[in-house]
C-alpha cells in the first residue's frame, strides 16, 4: 500500500480514512502527506488527540492534488446549517467564480473518489517547467531589493550632507573630505559582499528578459531525486517547441560535476544569500545556478 505519513498526528478524521482507504485500492502508487490538522481536547483523559484533516496527495514526488474533511463547508441544508464535508482540490477542477482555489465539495464519499479519480493527475513536462521557472524569477522579484538595501546597513549619510559634498567638489575641482553625517559600519561592511553577489546574479541570470535568461532552475523532490530546467525556458511556448529540456536525475551522482559542486555550496549555504559564480538557494528545495 502506499505510503501515509501523518507528520505531527496520531490519527486521521475517519471520514478522511475512510475516503483515503477507496483511493488507495484505486490508485495504489498514490502517497499521502498530512498537511491539515485538527485538535481535539478529552476532558476525562486530560489529553488532546491531533487529526489529520487534509493530506497532500503525491505520486512519483509529484503532487496530484488535496483531499481533505472540512468543517461546515457542505451545501446548507433545510435547517441552514452547513455540514462537514469532503474537499477535493486540484489544478484540473475549473475554478468557479469568486474562487481563488480549484475545489470541489461534497458530503457524498463515492462522490469524492471519483472526483479524485478523475481529475488527480501528474503534471506535464510543460507544466513542471513553466512552474519552475516562474518560480525563480519570482523569487529573484522579491529577493533582490533585499539585496540591494543591505547598503542602508552598512552606511548612513545626511541627505543635505551629500548634496553639499558633491556641489563643493564640483565647484573646488577636487573630492572633498567626507562630512562628518557619513558613515560606515565596519562591523557590517561584510554585507557588501552579498550587495555585489546579489548585483552580479541579477545580471547574470538576465531574470526579467523571459528567453533570454542565464543559468538553471534546480528542484529537489521528497524522494530526493532532482528536476533540473534551463533559466531560459520559454513559458509561452509548448515543451516540444523548447526542445526536450527537463532532466531528472534519481541521485546527485548521476548529475555533471560542474552541476554538483554548485548545489553542494549551495545546500549548505543560507536561503536567499547569493555567491558569485555560484547562484542562490531560495529554498532548501529550490535553488538557481549559474552556467
Amino acid at each position: 500500500m502506499a505510503a501515509i505519513n501523518l507528520g505531527r498526528a496520531t490519527a486521521i478524521i475517519p471520514q478522511l480514512k475512510e475516503l483515503v482507504s477507496l483511493i488507495q485500492i484505486k490508485r495504489p502508487l498514490y502517497e499521502f502527506h498530512a498537511t491539515g490538522y485538527r485538535e481535539r481536547y478529552d476532558d476525562d483523559t486530560d489529553t488532546t488527540t491531533v487529526w489529520v484533516s487534509e493530506f497532500e496527495v503525491v505520486q512519483d514526488a509529484d503532487r496530484v492534488g488535496e483531499i481533505a474533511y472540512e468543517r461546515k463547508v457542505g451545501r446548507k441544508n433545510s435547517a441552514g446549517d452547513k455540514p462537514d464535508a469532503f474537499v477535493v482540490r486540484s489544478e484540473n477542477i475549473a475554478k468557479k467564480r469568486g474562487s481563488n482555489r480549484t475545489s470541489m465539495i461534497t458530503t457524498n464519499i463515492d462522490s469524492a473518489l471519483k472526483e479524485v479519480i478523475k481529475v488527480f493527475a501528474s503534471p506535464t513536462q510543460d507544466s513542471i517547467c513553466s512552474s519552475l521557472v516562474r518560480s525563480v524569477a519570482n523569487a529573484f522579484d522579491n529577493t533582490e531589493y533585499s539585496w540591494r538595501r543591505v547598503l542602508q546597513d552598512i552606511a548612513g549619510y545626511s541627505g543635505a550632507d551629500v548634496y553639499r559634498w558633491i556641489i563643493e567638489s564640483h565647484i573646488k575641482g577636487t573630492v572633498q573630505p567626507m562630512p562628518a553625517s557619513f558613515v560606515v559600519h565596519e562591523n557590517k561592511l561584510h554585507l557588501y559582499d552579498t550587495y555585489l553577489a546579489g548585483n552580479e546574479l541579477v545580471a547574470t541570470s538576465n531574470y526579467k528578459s523571459g528567453a533570454n535568461r542565464k543559468g538553471t532552475v534546480v528542484k529537489i523532490l521528497s524522494d530526493d531525486t532532482i528536476r533540473v530546467v534551463p533559466f531560459s525556458y520559454d513559458v509561452r511556448k509548448s515543451y516540444e517547441n523548447n526542445g526536450d529540456v527537463l532532466m531528472r536525475y534519481r541521485n546527485f551522482e548521476e548529475m555533471p560535476i560542474k552541476m554538483q559542486e554548485r548545489i553542494a555550496v549551495l545546500k549548505i549555504a543560507e536561503e536567499n544569500e547569493p555567491i558569485s559564480d555560484v547562484g542562490v538557494k531560495f529554498a532548501d528545495d529550490l535553488m538557481y545556478i549559474v552556467e
